[in-house]
C-alpha cells in the first residue's frame, strides 16, 4: 500500500527535506555533483538503483511519482511512497520511481564519482494500491421467504451465484448429489450452475432469505458446498441488508452491495483463519488454541454478569463461533455454555460465602434471569437450594 511520505515512515531509507534540496547550492557543488532531470511514463518497475557510498537527492517537478524503496533486492520488503516532497536516499538503499498514472518527472542528483548501479529484478514489481480482491456487481434478487408446510423447490441451475439463510425452522438441499441441512442461522451459498433443490420436510415450515447476484470470486472452493454458521455480526449485516431493501431510499442498493461483500469478506476471513490455525505444526497449534480458549476464558469470568452468548464471545475474539465451540470443548472438555453456567454457579458460591448479598442480589450480579432459575440452576448442579447452602456456613 502506498505510505504517506514523511520524517517518522520514511527514516529507515533517508531524509524528508522541506527546501528543494537539489537546487540548494548549500547542498549540492556542480563539479562534484551530476544532476538530471526527466520524464517517466512506464508504471513497469524492473529494476532498481543504488549509490553505495553517497546520497541520492530526488524531487518532483511535474505529475504524481511513487518513490519505491527497499534494503534489499527482495520485492516483497520494498515499501511504496508518495512523492510529494524532495528526499535524499541513504546510501545502499536500492530506489526506483514510476508514475502514479500518466507521466511524471523529477529531478535526481548524485555523486559524479559514484555512478548509479543498477539491478535487474527477476520479475516486474507492482507498487501495492488498494485494489479489490473480488467484485460484485449486480444483485438480481433479494427476498425473504415465507414457505408453507410441506415446501418443496424442484430444482434449477443458473450462471449467478445464490445464498440462501435460514430465518425460522430447518431447510433440506440438494446440490447436484450430497443433501444439506440448514437449522435456523444456517446459510449456504450455490456456485454458478451448480443445480439445485430445496425442501422442507414433513409437516414444518420455513423461513429464509434468498439473495442472488453477479460476482467475480476466482476462490470457490472456499465457498462451495459447505453449510456456514451465521455468527452475530453476520446476522447483523442480513438485517442491514432487508432493512435498506425495505427502506430504499437514495443509493440504498449500493448499501446493499456493500453489506452483502462485507459478509462473505468476513466469513472467508474465519475460513482463512482456522485453516491457518488447522495448518500449523503441532505445538505451534496448540499454542494457538490455547491463546483463543484462554481469550474465551478471560471474557467469561470479566463479563459473567451478562447474558452470555457462543457468538458474542466468538465475536471478541474473533473467530467463528462453531470453531470456538469445537476448540473449547477440545481443550476444556466440555461446551462453552456449560462452563458458563459452571462458572456462575462456582461464583454464585463465593458471593454466598463471602459477601453480605442477598441471594436475590446474587442471581441479578450473575445475569440470572430470576431468582427462580437461579436457585433451580443451583439445586439441580449442587444437589441444595442457595438458601439451605448459605444457612449450612452460617453455622
Amino acid at each position: 500500500m502506498i505510505q504517506n511520505l514523511n520524517g517518522v515512515t520514511f527514516y529507515k531509507y533517508g531524509h524528508v527535506n522541506t527546501p528543494s534540496c537539489i537546487s540548494s547550492t548549500t547542498f549540492l557543488s556542480p563539479n562534484d555533483w551530476t544532476k538530471e532531470t526527466y520524464s517517466i511514463s512506464s508504471t513497469k518497475l524492473l529494476h532498481l538503483h543504488r549509490c553505495k557510498e553517497f546520497p541520492v537527492w530526488l524531487d518532483i517537478i511535474e505529475g504524481i511519482a511513487l518513490l519505491c524503496v527497499s534494503l534489499t533486492l527482495q520485492t516483497d520488503e520494498a515499501q511504496v511512497f508518495l512523492l510529494d516532497k524532495p528526499v535524499s536516499v541513504t546510501p545502499g538503499v536500492f530506489f526506483n520511481i514510476v508514475p502514479l498514472h500518466g507521466t511524471c518527472s523529477i529531478s535526481m542528483a548524485y555523486q559524479s564519482k559514484e555512478p548509479l548501479e543498477i539491478f535487474n529484478l527477476s520479475h516486474e514489481m507492482v507498487p501495492s494500491v488498494i485494489n479489490p480482491k473480488f467484485s460484485i456487481q449486480k444483485i438480481h434478487t433479494l427476498f425473504y421467504q415465507e414457505k408453507e408446510t410441506g415446501f418443496r423447490f424442484r430444482g434449477e441451475e443458473h450462471s449467478f451465484w445464490e445464498l440462501t439463510y435460514v430465518d425460522q425452522g430447518v431447510l433440506k438441499t440438494k446440490i447436484e448429489d450430497p443433501i444439506y441441512c440448514l437449522n435456523q442461522g444456517d446459510f449456504i451459498f450455490y456456485t454458478p450452475h451448480q443445480y439445485h433443490q430445496q425442501w422442507a420436510e414433513g409437516d414444518t415450515s420455513v423461513c429464509f432469505v434468498t439473495i442472488t447476484f453477479d460476482m467475480d470470486f476466482e476462490e470457490q472452493h472456499l465457498l462451495k458446498n459447505h453449510v456456514f454458521h451465521g455468527n452475530t455480526e453476520m446476522k447483523y449485516l442480513l438485517n442491514q441488508i432487508l432493512q435498506e431493501k425495505n427502506r430504499d431510499t437514495y443509493y440504498s442498493d449500493d448499501l446493499i452491495l456493500c453489506y452483502v461483500k462485507e459478509l462473505i469478506i468476513k466469513l472467508i476471513r474465519d475460513i482463512r483463519f482456522e485453516s491457518t490455525i488447522d495448518r500449523l505444526s503441532t505445538d505451534m497449534q496448540v499454542n494457538v488454541e490455547n491463546t483463543i480458549v484462554s481469550q474465551a476464558l478471560e471474557y467469561i469470568h470479566s463479563h459473567i454478569h451478562l447474558k452470555l452468548t457462543v457468538s458474542e464471545i466468538a465475536n471478541i475474539i474473533p473467530i467463528s463461533s462453531s470453531y470456538l465451540s469445537t476448540l473449547f470443548k477440545k481443550n476444556t472438555g466440555t461446551t462453552v455454555m456449560e462452563y458458563v453456567n459452571q462458572y456462575r454457579l462456582k461464583k454464585s458460591k463465593e458471593y454466598l460465602r463471602n459477601s453480605t448479598y442477598t441471594i436475590t442480589q446474587i442471581a441479578e450480579l450473575l445475569g440470572y434471569s430470576s431468582v427462580h432459575y437461579f436457585s433451580k440452576q443451583f439445586k439441580d448442579y449442587y444437589g441444595v437450594a442457595p438458601t439451605v447452602y448459605a444457612r449450612s456456613i452460617q453455622h
